[in-house]
């Protein structure tokens, strides 16, 4: 299979590229520093780069204080995960990063409204740590949807069905890894993960839609290619153990100053809002003035 299916255990260190930092947890001070080293050498190789910094030895203090206060590190917007004593963070590239994720969900926003859905139906979550029971894990998406099923009152205890994943062009191994993140530990009840991958130097967009492959069915190419066939495939709305689970990229679609290919993307209203359709409701459907709109500030 390529690198559009998965299968594999998810593992935090897997498809990170080969210039990726890792060490020991450091002192705040250290560790603001390194980052905004990281940011100041994106920033001057206009977004492209290394975005990653691996931490091992991480006490649960120093856990709780990074999934807790997104202005400890120098200003710099970051994401972070942590499995165990591992955390990760991955640092936004600047510009391009923020405004292309949030031209995306409001964009999603926008057709929701339009069509009827109440507002008070649905929330968005920005960089919300999700941890399990345990709290052993944890990981802050670039952006979620909640659905009306699944309202966040009185605590995040809940999965959302969307997750935005957002990183320069050199992260797109990992942010796939990251897509099965999601599906593994929400036992598939995150249904769909938009995967964004941007290069600034050649002002290009792509977008990969990830979901799980339907259950009790033998993985093939031949099968994977049969459901990429169908751009608005509901993804499973059952529970799939993360062992039995085979994620895979259903549709991608690329914008280049030139040209948008693989458009139009569809979000199946049924796996986004966790109920059927009614009235004037519908798939969600981005075609090619919105992937302009969307990648307007590349």
């Amino acid at each position: 299979m390529t690198s559009t299916v998965i299968s594999d255990a998810y593992t935090i260190l897997a498809g990170l590229p080969a210039s990726y930092q890792q060490r020991p947890f450091p002192s705040w001070k250290q560790l603001r520093n390194e980052v905004e080293a990281i940011y100041t050498q994106l920033e001057q190789n206009n977004w492209s780069g290394n975005q990653w910094l691996a931490l091992t030895d991480m006490s649960q203090a120093a856990v709780n204080k990074l999934k807790e206060d997104h202005d400890l590190l120098a200003g710099i917007s970051v994401r972070f995960m942590w499995i165990g004593t591992t955390g990760l963070i991955k640092v936004a590239a600047g510009v391009p990063h923020h405004f292309t994720t949030s031209e995306l969900f409001r964009y999603i926003d926008c057709q929701c409204l339009q069509m009827g859905v109440p507002r008070t139906q649905y929330t968005w979550g920005n960089a919300v740590t999700l941890p399990d029971t345990l709290s052993t894990k944890g990981k802050q998406p670039d952006c979620c949807l909640f659905p009306p099923s699944r309202l966040p009152l009185g605590g995040l205890e809940e999965w959302p069905t969307l997750v935005i994943e957002t990183g320069v062009s050199e992260s797109l191994a990992k942010l796939r890894r990251d897509a099965t993140w999601w599906f593994q530990n929400s036992s598939g009840d995150t249904r769909i993960v938009l995967l964004l991958s941007i290069d600034s130097g050649s002002r290009t967009l792509r977008i990969e839609k990830w979901q799980l492959v339907p259950s009790g069915r033998s993985v093939t190419r031949l099968f994977i290619e049969q459901l990429r066939q169908q751009h608005s495939l509901i993804p499973p709305l059952a529970q799939q153990p993360a062992s039995m689970q085979t994620a895979f990229c259903v549709q991608e679609v690329v914008i280049t100053p030139e040209a948008v290919m693989g458009q139009p993307l569809v979000i199946p209203f049924r796996a986004l809002l966790d109920r059927h359709p009614t009235g004037d409701e519908r798939d969600i459907v981005i075609d090619n003035e919105g992937f302009r709109e969307i990648s307007r500030f590349i």
